[in-house]
């Protein structure tokens, strides 16, 4: 998002089900970052953990969200904006852990 002339950056995570938001992200839940930011998600159970950072090593957690997932899923990474200022995302250091 452009606030106040400066490029910021901000973590949504949301969880929609036939096209409707279970869970709405909300740019409140994590500060406003201008540099690099973090994202962890992880899976545990029938529950996913997300969190954000500025540094990789102190993590933001959010609220975790319940849901039902095949064992074997698809994933990736989305980066977005809704103005007219130009937008480059870059994506570094992309892994996927998996525990057996």
């Amino acid at each position: 998002m452009v606030y106040e002339g400066n490029n910021l950056s901000y973590a949504s995570f949301e969880s929609r089900m036939d096209g409707e938001f279970v869970r709405k992200g909300d740019a409140s839940e994590m500060p406003l970052t201008a540099g690099a930011t973090f994202l962890r998600l992880e899976r545990r159970g029938g529950m996913v953990y997300a969190a954000t950072s500025v540094d990789g090593i102190q993590w933001l957690s959010m609220e975790p969200i319940e849901i039902e997932l095949p064992k074997m899923v698809s994933l990736g990474v989305a980066a977005g904006h809704n103005t007219s200022s130009p937008f480059e995302a870059v994506f570094e250091d992309f892994k996927v852990f998996v525990e057996n």
